[in-house]
């Protein structure tokens, strides 16, 4: 794609010049014979020509480069493409106007004129802007559109990536945690040298045949790893295998994509695939516990969510029936175990006790009723916050019951609710979250009820993104 933009270019950038065929080939010509016999002027002139496209070629390679620094400098001050000023959206498309990566139109040369206001400059250049990355301009920003002139970020030369990382330092953007790409330098090992030490490493490890792994798609970049300790800046050729769009079956691999990182200079793997063998086939025997067998087909019968506190009542009080004790007698058995074939909600689940609703107790609308009002109270919610936290169907996220009949004497309506986000689908919701606690997060909350009397027994709050095995505990 780049190479049909830089013809562009110079197509536009020398169209007033008459470059014949006699030209091309006096200059061929020139190149290729030791004593040409061709007027000196007119091959000094087509020297200069094309020493000039070499030259244009530079400039035009570095030109994306210079409005990719603009680009990163603004959105570190200003936030993302959206929040810019007008004057900068133009710029920015008239920029890549002028470098062929988006065609020019009458509308985009009325950016340059002093006729145009703000509003309808603003308008202009989002629309552009939305047409070249091919999602809405709110969705714009440095990665998306520097995407949409150079392909996707994992098709960047190891030289592109480098200077992506190097930008983003320079411009002050925090790279903690981020991968650092870095500049690779002539060594022993080259990116191609490093797929093939990697495909055989996998072939030796793994025993796949080597048309199989001829199949694989191949991702490679050169960087930091994300977890080397501090200060240590050697940087690998990190060779990612994958089987994605490849039409081979899961039978054919025993993973679905596999990646290392390999030494420039030793070619040794940084971590030996033995360690990630032993770790998948932990995890297959892990699938084979019967616990395991019994959650999945288990999963299959009641097509809940994997979220347990999202299930229906009747989801919940067959899992106390069938699959807690199943998760209780392996726990017990593997006290020390890290890796249980059940995730954690599961496990903390098991200790308690669900049920259904009998006689004697206050029904599902009433326990709810009263719920709400016990938010409101306690937390002096106005109308709009108990709408956005407490007035959404049950079992859909955000509002989640629980009959807790842990202690049979005393029976519990449990109900949490797990606030919203702005990027909920609801449009008429996010503007209401927005009027009522701008971009901020929502807390959680949790309201417990006496079954049978209907008497507030807690209310609280708790972490938007619970964490701890503690946390997590008081949403069931």
């Amino acid at each position: 794609m780049r190479q049909d933009k830089m013809k562009t270019a110079f197509d536009k950038a020398f169209a007033p010049m008459e470059f014949t065929k006699r030209h091309q080939l006096e200059v061929l010509n020139a190149l290729n014979h030791k004593k040409p016999r061709l007027n000196k002027r007119r091959v000094s002139l087509a020297l200069a020509m094309g020493l000039s496209l070499v030259v244009l070629a530079a400039i035009a390679m570095t030109t994306l480069r210079d409005t990719g620094r603009f680009m990163a400098q603004i959105e570190q001050k200003q936030g993302e493409y959206i929040h810019w000023e007008p004057s900068k959206k133009a710029k920015l498309v008239r920029d890549l106007v002028s470098q062929g990566y988006i065609e020019d139109t009458e509308e985009l040369k009325r950016l340059t004129s002093k006729d145009v206001d703000a509003k309808e400059a603003e308008r202009i250049a989002d629309a552009a802007i939305a047409a070249f990355i091919g999602e809405g301009a709110e969705g714009a920003n440095f990665l998306s559109i520097m995407q949409a002139a150079w392909g996707e970020f994992t098709t960047w030369s190891a030289e592109e990536q480098a200077w992506y990382s190097e930008l983003m330092q320079q411009v002050g953007n925090n790279q903690e945690g981020k991968t650092v790409y870095t500049k690779p330098q002539k060594g022993p090992v080259s990116r191609v040298d490093a797929i093939n030490i990697a495909k055989q490493e996998v072939i030796r490890v793994f025993g796949i045949q080597k048309e199989v792994m001829d199949k694989l798609r191949v991702e490679t970049s050169f960087h930091i790893p994300e977890n080397a300790a501090p200060g240590d800046k050697q940087s690998y050729w990190y060779v990612a295998f994958d089987s994605w769009n490849t039409g081979l079956k899961k039978e054919d691999l025993p993973f679905a994509g596999i990646d290392m990182f390999v030494h420039p200079d030793t070619g040794e793997l940084r971590t030996p695939l033995e360690e990630y063998k032993a770790m998948l086939d932990a995890e297959a025997a892990r699938r084979n516990t019967p616990v395991a067998k019994a959650i999945r087909a288990f999963s299959e019968q009641y097509q809940e969510p994997k979220v347990f506190w999202t299930w229906e009542l009747e989801a919940k009080a067959a899992f106390s029936r069938e699959i807690a004790p199943m998760i209780r007698a392996f726990v017990q058995e593997h006290p020390d175990k890290a890796d249980w074939p059940f995730n954690s909600y599961m496990k903390i689940a098991s200790e308690f006790d669900y049920g259904l609703p009998g006689e004697g107790v206050i029904s599902q609308e009433q326990a709810l009723a009263l719920a709400r009002v016990a938010l409101v109270q306690e937390y002096g919610l106005s109308e709009d916050q108990a709408k956005i936290i407490a007035d959404h169907p049950v079992n859909v996220f955000f509002v989640n019951l629980f009959y807790d009949v842990t202690n049979p004497d005393k029976p519990l309506w449990k109900v949490f609710y797990s606030s919203p986000s702005i990027y909920v689908q609801d449009q008429g919701l996010v503007a209401l979250i927005k009027k009522t606690y701008g971009e901020g997060d929502i807390p959680n909350y949790k309201v417990e009820l006496d079954a049978k009397t209907g008497e507030v027994v807690r209310v609280f709050t708790m972490q938007y993104s619970p964490s701890t095995e503690e946390e997590k505990r008081a949403i069931l």
